[in-house]
């Protein structure tokens, strides 16, 4: 979408001015992924040791654009176009015993 267009020439209500002094428009985009993993083991027959590890991965995507259409404002807000980008994945774990239980 630009900005430009999308806010000139509309139709405005009776007292209001038909361009806005300012615009400003963010997109975002995210995309996440996760698994997770559990395990217990005997350590020996009263004690039990379960593990477990996740990864998340996480793709986020934006942009940012200002546009200032004011003459007396623009020493105070300029435009701008802004990218934006991050990729991040990572690993967590839990090791937990949940003590001695009694033998069957």
């Amino acid at each position: 979408m630009q900005p430009d267009r999308a806010c000139r020439n509309k139709t405005s209500l009776p007292g209001q001015p038909r361009d806005p002094a300012a615009l400003f428009v963010f997109n975002q985009r995210t995309s996440s992924i996760a698994g997770y993993l559990q395990g217990t083991v005997k350590i020996v027959p009263t004690l039990d040791l379960t593990l477990g590890a996740r990864y998340t991965h996480d793709d986020k995507d934006g942009s940012f654009v200002g546009r200032n259409f004011n003459p007396a404002a623009a020493s105070i807000q300029t435009n701008e176009t802004t990218q934006l980008s991050s990729s991040e994945g990572r690993w967590t774990y839990r090791v937990t015993s949940p003590g001695v239980r009694a033998a069957t």
